[in-house]
Formats: structure tokens, sequence, C-alpha cells
């Protein structure tokens, strides 16, 4: 094949050079505005009358420093009075709930001691009536019964055979007297009889009533051991839960009487009230910053650039109002959420200062170069 030939071939068929992939150097910028480390406008929760206005633009105040106040503290105070009074009730009620309890199961103790005591001299009274010498009593006193019975028995029939003789007759006297004499030996030891024998009747009844009354005190004593009245006790602490929430209440509803700075910082703003004039809830009163760093926020960083910046990335701010500062920042926070404006998708980006220079101001705006990647 002739050389030429061949070189046209070898050119035909030999694999194209690729083309380097140029990648963009641009840097990702974005305009912002400077911002404090913190800042929150200040409003009163609930309305009322304004009995001082101590917040002054441009001073610098400490947390808690009170910066406005309203006029209702002496029923907001009587308020918190009694609700105090209402959880010392309360609470005094569950404590007597709980020391009565303790006071029963104590009682409930000592009284199934006593009943064990009770119960064992019932036992021993009892006991005495079963020896062989109380049954041998017993039936020597119902052997004199009957042996009575039989002489009474007799001299009635004496009595009876005499029944037609005078009152007086000597013979029919005689047989009265000695029936009489027969009648009271006989009821004499009947009532020995008997009352040897309701001894052991009663001492039989005693030892039941002592034992009943030993498992009713054990029973008691078992019912105060879990403490007082579950429903009692219930009802009880939700009168203290509620006297306590109430004199939570009553006492934020005092405090929010005074209009606190829940930071320490610089008090930016002081909106034009008039002492003694109505302010109404949430109403803005004064607005305060923490200059103590200051941040750039960005509006404008599109889709397209967030995907390019990363948290930590260190960037630099160009303030409009200082020209010759050149203020570097670290991105700290980058948007979960996004924004949308006449089409497009924006995060917020917030940026610290690491060099913030004199002059730097809350609202200048700042151009924000993120570099290349």
């Amino acid at each position: 094949m002739p050389a030429g030939v061949n070189a046209l071939f070898n050119s035909a068929t030999a694999e194209p050079t690729p083309v380097p992939v140029v990648k963009s150097s641009a840097a990702v910028v974005a305009e912002g505005r400077v911002v404090p480390a913190r800042y929150v406008s200040l409003a009163f929760p609930a309305g009322g009358f304004l009995s001082a206005l101590d917040a002054v633009e441009g001073k610098t105040v400490e947390k808690d420093a009170v910066l406005a106040s309203l006029d209702d503290r002496g029923r907001g105070a009587a308020a918190l009075r009694s609700t105090q009074a209402e959880e010392e009730a309360a609470r005094q009620a569950l404590d007597t709930l709980n020391k009565d309890a303790e006071l029963a199961s104590s009682q409930a103790g000592l009284a199934v001691a006593q009943a064990t005591t009770a119960l064992m001299e019932a036992q021993k009274t009892y006991d005495d009536t079963q020896t062989r010498d109380f049954r041998d009593r017993l039936d020597e006193r119902e052997t004199t019964a009957q042996d009575r019975k039989k002489t009474l028995d007799d001299r009635k029939e004496t009595l009876d055979r005499y029944a037609n003789l005078d009152a007086n007759n000597a013979t029919r006297v005689a047989a009265q007297d000695n029936y009489d004499a027969a009648l009271e030996d006989y009821n004499q030891a009947v009532y020995e009889r008997d009352l040897l024998a309701n001894q052991a009747r009663t001492a039989r009844q005693a030892l039941d009533e002592a034992d009943q009354a030993l498992k009713k005190a054990q029973r008691e004593k078992d019912k105060m051991a879990s403490g007082p009245n579950p429903d009692l006790l219930a009802q009880a602490q939700k009168r203290l839960d509620a006297a306590q929430a109430q004199m939570a209440a009553a006492q934020h509803a005092l405090e929010d009487l005074d209009l606190r700075a829940p930071f320490g910082g610089l008090v930016a703003d002081v909106k034009p009230l008039e002492t003694g004039g109505l302010v109404a809830a949430g109403q803005a009163v004064a607005v305060l910053a923490d200059t103590s760093a200051w941040y750039v926020e960005t509006t404008d960083l599109t889709e397209l650039d967030v995907v390019n910046v990363q948290e930590g990335d260190k960037v630099t701010i160009k303030v409009d109002a200082l020209p010759e500062a050149s203020i570097q920042g670290t991105v700290e926070r980058i948007a979960q959420m996004y924004t949308e404006k006449s089409g497009d998708i924006l995060y917020e980006v917030r940026i610290r200062c690491e060099n913030p220079p004199e002059g730097l101001r809350w609202g200048m705006t700042a151009v924000v170069s993120f570099g290349s990647r």
C-alpha cells in the first residue's frame, strides 16, 4: 500500500484527543446586611398602663435590667398573696392527711396489741373453765341442785297433804316452813350451778369476741399500712398542684409588669410611648442588640451558589460604607429552609465577622466573596 494511503488510513482510524474540562474559577458572590450577634424587639406579654420607661436609646444595659414597667403592681401583689395563701393551705391539708394517716396507722398498731392482750386473757379465762377441777365443781353443783330439787318435791307433797288444815295449824305451819326452807336451798343451789355454768359460757363468748376483735384490728392496721385514703390523697395533691400553678401564674404576671433585658446589650431603639398611656400586649417598646460580635446575613445566595458553600468556609467581606476595610469572615450557618423571590430559590447564610472595623453599624450593606472551590 502506498505510504500516502497508509498515512491517510492511520489518520482516519486514530482516536481523537479528549478536550480538557474547563472548571470555572469564578467566586461565589452574594449581598447581605450587617447584623449584631443577636437582637430582639421587646414587648409586654399583657397590656396595661405604662408607669415608667427607663430604656434609653444608645445605652448599654446588663441582663435583667428593667427597661419599662406597667402600673398594676398593687393588684398583682394582692393576687400573688392570695395564691400563696391557698398554696400554703393546700400544702398543710396534704401534710395533715399524711400525718393523720401516720397517727391512724400507729393507733391501729396499738389496737392490734391491745386486742392481742385481750385475746390472751380471754383464752386464759376460757381455759380455766375447761379444767377437771372446774368440771368437778360444776358437776357437784348440778348434783346439789338435783338433790335439793328432790327434797323440795318431797316437802311439797307433805305440804299438799296438810293443805286442808287451818292456816294456823302447827303441822301445816311446820310443813310450810320446811317447804319454804327447801325452796330457798334449791334456789340457792340452782343459782350457784347456773353461775358457774354461765361463767363457762361467758368465757367462751368472750374468747370468740376477742378473736373477732383482733381480726378486725388487724384488718384496720393492714388498711392503714398503705397510707392515706388514695382518693383523698389524690384530691389533696390535685388541690396543691392547682394552687402551685396559680401561684406561679400570679408570680409571672407580677414579674411581667417589668420589661427586662433578656441579655446584656445595647438599647438600639426606644419607641415613643407616653408614661401613663395604654400599652397593648405585644406592642414593641424597645429593641435590644448584642453588639459583642457582628455578622453578615446574605439575602441572595441562589440554589446554584449555595452548593459551593459550606459551614466553616473563610470569606472576604466588603462593606459599602467602609470601602477601605477588608473584613475576614467565617460561614457559621446555612439556612435549611429556602425563600422564593421572583422565581429564584434563595438561602440565607450567616457569616461571622472576624475583624470588624470601627464604624461598622447594624444594617450596612455588604458584599461577600466566598472564593472558588
